[in-house]
This record gives structure tokens, sequence and C-alpha cells, in this order.
């Protein structure tokens, strides 16, 4: 009911066309909510293209074609793959800022907050193409559903990785003492950066890669994480709900003598588009914000172990 009407005294638009039964007054077309780009109602003081019911004026706008091929796939992940447990994979490109220049509606920022809720999908998260291979040739025909988070950027090689790949096991690509930097798939490439320059400064924190993640932590990463009493990750994703929440759940279950430092989004993007290099800086995602982190995690190591700071 709109401004007290009755149900059939509203007027239907698809497209600027008239789409309503002539007979109950009622909508004729409903179409897909993936096929809708934006619907206005207006309940009083019509334009002239208006007005053919007293009650409210509702005109839905279709997305508008283009010669370039594109779709969506309609279907509830939750209550189908992952519920029956079908080997159906799911493939996502261009994680965090990848499509940065088409604005805030292409940023994938989310995804793995969401995905990682549900138990029976693994999250593959690939840091280079040779890991990326290795990751399809160990799961593309696994009974589980799986979802691939792919970065667009193909140029981006990582040293020492060598095309390793583990499930449930993060890989440590440079080798340090008592600091952890540890990354999500591509942003293992500003955080190798982050590491040769805070080599300059006498800082050698290791340097893991994740590139599979779950519901809970897994053993292997639990066993990492243990041997150092600072870990930084690394996430072009918020900042909640993906790989620096993982971490934090195992420093607390396990009652860790390690202090975290989490880089990843904190805040809703702006309406502002930029390249992705632009707006990991904006975020602090970037290799000198990965250092300034690295730093910050060293001197709250350094604190925590003095014991006149300990005891207080």
């Amino acid at each position: 009911m709109i401004g007290g009407n009755r149900p059939n005294a509203n007027f239907f638009l698809l497209d600027g066309a008239t789409n309503t039964d002539p007979t109950f007054n009622t909508q004729n077309l409903s179409p897909s909510p993936d096929a809708v780009m934006e619907f206005q109602v207006e309940t009083s003081s019509y334009t002239a293209d208006m007005g053919g019911a007293g009650g409210g004026q509702i005109n839905i706008v279709t997305r508008g074609g283009t010669n370039q091929y594109h779709g969506t796939a309609y279907e509830f992940l939750r209550n189908g793959p992952v519920l029956h447990r079908l080997p159906v994979r799911v493939i996502g490109i261009g994680g965090g800022f990848d499509y940065g220049s088409n604005g805030p509606s292409h940023h994938a920022l989310e995804d793995i907050g969401l995905l990682r809720l549900q138990p029976a999908l693994r999250l593959i998260v690939p840091a280079d193409i040779p890991q990326a291979r290795a990751a399809l040739r160990a799961t593309f025909d696994g009974p589980d559903p799986v979802y691939y988070r792919l970065s667009k950027d193909d140029r981006g090689l990582i040293p020492g990785l060598n095309g390793r790949f583990e499930m449930e096991a993060p890989i440590v690509i440079h080798e340090g003492a008592s600091d952890l930097l540890l990354a999500l798939g591509a942003c293992a490439v500003d955080a190798l950066a982050a590491v040769e320059t805070l080599a300059g400064e006498g800082i050698r924190p290791a340097l893991a890669v994740a590139s599979s993640l779950g519901l809970l932590p897994t053993v292997a990463l639990r066993q990492l994480l243990s041997r150092f009493a600072a870990v930084v990750t690394v996430e072009n994703h918020y900042v909640a709900g993906g790989l620096g929440s993982l971490v934090a759940e195992a420093i607390a279950e396990d009652q860790m003598d390690c202090r975290l430092v989490r880089c990843g989004i904190r805040n809703m993007p702006s309406g502002r588009s930029g390249s992705r290099d632009y707006l990991n800086r904006e975020h602090g995602i970037d290799c000198l914000s990965i250092a300034a982190a690295v730093r910050r995690a060293a001197s709250l190591r350094e604190r925590s172990s003095d014991p006149v700071r300990f005891t207080r």
C-alpha cells in the first residue's frame, strides 16, 4: 500500500514503458534482481510521464547491454553447492582494488569474510601464476566446492615461492627472527618489497604467503604463529573477517605470547576511483605502509618484553 491506496491502485513502468496489467492493475513482468539496475517509487507531484494511477508510480530500469559478455551466477551458494558438498568451482577475478578505476561497485573487499563462514567451502587465494597453476591441479577434481580468488595482475612473480602450494599451510619464502609478515595471496608482492626496504634498516622479518583459508585456523598456521613474538598480516580485504581475523582467533584461542598488527581495509572506500596502487596507498596496504606496520609490531614486541613495563 502506498499513500493509503489499495494495492491495485499503483502504476508500474519497465524501462519507461507500461508494465501494468490492464485487468488487475498489478505488475505484469517481474525481472530478475540481477537484471535490475535501479528502481524509483513516486508517491505525489508526478511528472508528465507519470500519473497512470492514484497510488504509487513505480519505475524499474534494467541493466543495459554492451558488446562484451557479462553475467552473474544467480545461485544461492550456501543452500546449493555448500550444503550438498557439490564439486562446484566459483572463480572471482580481481580481488581487492584490482578494478579500482571502475569505482566502489567493482571493489572486492568482503568476499573472503563472507565465504569463510561456509565450512565446506575451500578458499584458494594464489599469490602468482605458478602458484595458481599448482592450486588448480591440487583442487580441480576434489569433492568439495572451491572458491578461487584470482588476481587481475598476471605480471607479478613471487621469488622464493616457486609455484609451491599447500592447502592448509602458509609457505615461508623468507626466513626471519622474531617477527612474521604474513601476506594473503597477491599482497605478497608489496610485502616482499617491504621486507627489502626494512633490510636496509636492519629489520629482518620472516615472510610467509597464505593462499588457503577456512573457517578455523589450521594446525600448520598455529604452529607457524607460535614461532614468533609479533605478526603483521596483510590483505586486500576488509580488516575483519579475513586473514587478520583468522590469525587473531588462533593467537587468542592458544593464548600465544604474540603481538598482532593487521593491515587491511578499515573503512568503506569513498566514491573516488583510481589505480590499484593508488587505492592501496590510500588504505594502508602498500609497501611503505606495510613496512611501517612491521616497525610498529617490533616496537610492541620490545615493549612487552621489557620487565619494567610488563609488571605495571
